[in-house]
């Protein structure tokens, strides 16, 4: 008795929503404009003959200390890192090898300053142990979490 309704009213509303669906509006374009700060760590004059030839220049930082050239010299790099934090830094106990993003940013850093990512020992460092490990030369960088403050600037010279 309610079936032919129940039918049409099922077709009309299959109809309804395929019309809608397919309904073409039209596309709008939006534009976006940013406005970005630039700010500049580092400016660099260069003078003479090699400005004017485009000539790469050295470029010297105040209190550049010789920490790359004692790590080329070494062949090893040293990091003070993490062993406590899974993805991060952590100490495998199964295998023990250091294992996460920062172990791979430590073997990024070898990689480029000796050409050699397994020339690296990771020395597992705690928040209270990383600044006096880095300060005494245990460690030749941190790779794990620090953050700049304006007290450990004054203190480290960061």
């Amino acid at each position: 008795m309610y079936k032919k309704p129940i039918i049409l009213i099922l077709t009309l509303l299959f109809f309804a929503l395929a019309l809608a669906a397919c309904g073409g509006g039209e596309t709008q374009t939006v534009e976006v404009t940013r406005e970005v700060e630039v700010t500049r760590i580092v400016e660099v004059e260069v003078a003479g003959e090699a400005a004017a030839a485009g000539d790469p220049v050295a470029v010297t930082f105040a209190e550049a200390g010789d920490t790359l050239k004692q790590v080329q010299d070494r062949g090893t790099l040293k990091c003070g890192g993490n062993q406590n934090v899974p993805g991060f830094g952590y100490l495998d106990p199964d295998s023990g090898d250091f294992t996460g993003f920062d172990i791979d940013f430590c073997k990024a850093i070898a990689a480029a300053a000796l050409g050699d990512a397994a020339a690296h020992e990771v020395t597992p460092t705690t928040g209270d142990s990383r600044f006096p490990t880095l300060q005494s030369g245990e460690v030749d960088v941190l790779i794990r979490n620090t953050t700049w403050t304006f007290s450990r600037d004054t203190a480290l010279r960061f």
